[in-house]
């Protein structure tokens, strides 16, 4: 996933995030920094679209949740 921000943790860092999909109820889980998209770092996925975020990977999500998620995605093409 790829949270836009100005605000960066570090790499590898964890943290607790909340989100919601539209129709559905609040989303939280655990998530890991596993890149930094910033102007100095041409490498990273969105360095190219200039929006400055992090890439992270959820490592604690409940199962009907990461059901939500990837079903949502499912319908975003």
């Amino acid at each position: 996933a790829f949270l836009e921000s100005e605000l960066f943790y570090e790499l590898g860092e964890q943290f607790s995030i909340s989100f919601a999909l539209p129709g559905t109820h609040r989303i939280a889980a655990r998530a890991r920094v596993v890149w930094i998209a910033d102007i100095g770092n041409s490498d990273a996925p969105t360095a190219r679209k200039g929006k400055p975020g992090m890439g992270i990977e959820f490592v604690e999500l409940r199962a009907d949740d990461r059901k939500l998620i990837a079903d949502f995605l499912a319908t975003q093409g």
